[in-house]
């Protein structure tokens, strides 16, 4: 489990490890902003995982802080979980939860090396759900939704949950 950077920096990197909200009021919209260099370094240093699992769960990391951010009590947790019994990976899980981060993926790797060095979300899960789970403290209690696995990358599909579950429309990018 890694946490997110608590005290500033001064460096280039300031704004790394921290997870930053904006308001755009002429445009009725707010966002939210992540850069988790190193966070991700240290999660994804931590297995041996080829580039396509590595680049899967490095989307899904930030996405995890991304809708973290949505939960302001202390002790919230946001789980986020695709899954599958038809892909190569047949699991993806991420939480965020009071600032620390963790991920895993279990995957078939002689399976992946099939599919080339830049798979299709697709071709690593097959027919799919991704479930976002939030866990709030004391009697707010905890809600689910599950959506398809469906679109180009997980942040579609994240997309999709919002439409669908929360009827917000909604807006994500992940670089």
């Amino acid at each position: 489990m890694a946490a997110m950077d608590a005290t500033p920096q001064n460096t280039p990197e300031t704004y790394s490890g921290r997870l930053l909200a904006f308001t755009i009021p002429t445009r009725h919209a707010r966002g939210r902003l992540v850069r988790l260099d190193r966070t991700l370094d240290d999660i994804l240093a931590a297995h041996d995982y080829p580039a396509p699992v590595t680049h899967l769960l490095a989307e899904a990391l930030v996405l995890a802080v991304l809708m973290g951010g949505l939960v302001k009590d202390d002790g919230s947790q946001v789980t986020m979980q695709a899954q599958t019994q038809a892909g190569p990976v047949s699991l993806l899980v991420c939480d965020y939860k009071d600032g620390a981060l963790r991920g895993y993926v279990d995957f078939d790797a002689d399976r992946l090396v099939e599919l080339g060095a830049n798979p299709s979300l697709f071709a690593l899960f097959g027919a799919g759900y991704l479930a976002l789970t939030f866990d709030l403290p004391g009697e707010q209690g905890r809600y689910q939704g599950i959506v398809p696995l469906e679109g180009d990358s997980l942040a579609e599909a994240c997309q999709s949950y919002f439409v669908q579950s929360e009827q917000v429309p909604t807006l994500i990018r992940v670089a």
